[in-house]
């Protein structure tokens, strides 16, 4: 025996798979560290909820009872034919685009840092109004949104936490800002 308990057959077998397991180890520890070296190099442009039409629309009869109303006062001004809705709703919690994080007024980094507590976890969002403006050729949904565990408020950035739902072509999902102000 090897060791004078194990064959030198097993035991050998178990040296080469603890060298194995090390080597394991010290990769996993270096893609950590590499990963970590990533997140500092990388940017983030904005923190979004993505939800899809499904989960919008789903068992809410008087959002879909809203959403058409809007449409056919959308319709009575031959406004209809040119909205889109939109392909990937969503409600943008935060917006940094090109600012560099030191640049973050203290509101935005103050969210951006409870944001970041919550990366990945599911949220509720609710609708609470439809808001339509057949003039300029837009549609936003007003929401609150609150975690799931806790139900505490997410916080945001916006003045008025909004979904675009559909638009004309040519008119920025961005002015929804500007029609919830008014």
């Amino acid at each position: 025996t090897a060791n004078g308990f194990l064959p030198k057959s097993i035991a050998t077998s178990l040296e080469s798979e603890m060298g194995s397991r090390v080597k394991l180890e010290a990769a996993v520890e270096d893609a950590g560290k590499y990963e970590k070296e990533l997140m500092n190099n990388w940017k983030t442009l904005s923190w979004v909820v993505k939800l899809s039409w499904d989960q919008i629309l789903t068992g809410n009869l008087r959002l879909l009872d809203a959403l058409s109303t809007a449409l056919e006062s959308c319709r009575s001004m031959d406004k209809l034919p040119n909205f889109s809705p939109m392909s990937e709703p969503h409600v943008t919690l935060l917006w940094v685009g090109d600012q560099a994080e030191a640049e973050l007024k203290k509101s935005e980094a103050i969210t951006h840092e409870a944001l970041l507590l919550l990366e990945s976890q599911a949220v509720d969002v609710k609708i609470t109004s439809v808001v339509c403006d057949p003039q300029l050729g837009l549609i936003a949904l007003t929401v609150e949104i609150a975690t799931v565990e806790g139900k505490q408020p997410v916080p945001c950035c916006n003045e008025f936490p909004h979904i675009t739902a559909a638009k004309k072509p040519e008119v920025k999902a961005v002015a929804s800002n500007e029609v919830l102000r008014r």
